[in-house]
């Protein structure tokens, strides 16, 4: 995590992401972070369609799904 914040340096930006959100940004990213289970999205990192658009065959993923269901029918 350390990393992400060494990036953001800049007083400016800083003062952006603060007037975007009162939300404390840092401390819930590690809260998500430490509840991650093993293995979490590697079924769509590995979808082709994913790999194809990461590697430039495309220029848009889109991902369809349900608002209301995590998992939508492929």
């Amino acid at each position: 995590m350390t990393e992400q914040r060494d990036r953001i340096k800049d007083d400016e930006a800083l003062k952006i992401i603060a007037w975007l959100s009162d939300l404390k940004f840092w401390a819930k990213q590690d809260d998500s972070y430490e509840q991650r289970q093993e293995g979490t999205g590697l079924w769509f990192l590995n979808e082709s369609r994913f790999r194809n658009w990461v590697y430039g065959d495309t220029t848009v993923l889109w991902c369809p799904g349900s608002r209301t269901c995590p998992l939508s029918k492929r």
